[in-house]
């Protein structure tokens, strides 16, 4: 996970990490420390729920603005991917 998260940080201003439902999940307290320790507390903001945590993405992606380049990027398991993807009626 720090591999994935160290690829991001120079290319993403802020992360939000969550969970999924499955009983495998890693804590989104702990893979909040991982990011912590990779962007900085100021760049990391944990929402235990997915459906939380899509929600302030897309918030943060707004305040951006229209042309900012701003965008939301769902990774993680097929789990967390196939679940954000029902939550935003893609799937």
């Amino acid at each position: 996970m720090r591999g994935l998260l160290e690829a991001f940080e120079p290319i993403f201003a802020e992360v939000v990490v969550t969970g999924n439902s499955s009983h495998r999940a890693m804590d989104p307290d702990e893979l909040a420390a991982i990011a912590v320790e990779v962007f900085g507390s100021d760049r990391v903001q944990v929402e235990p729920r997915l459906d939380d945590a899509l929600e302030a993405a897309i918030t943060l992606a707004e305040e951006e603005g229209e042309y900012a380049g701003a965008g939301v990027l769902v990774t993680g398991s097929v789990i967390t991917v196939g679940e954000a993807r029902l939550l935003l009626g893609k799937g």
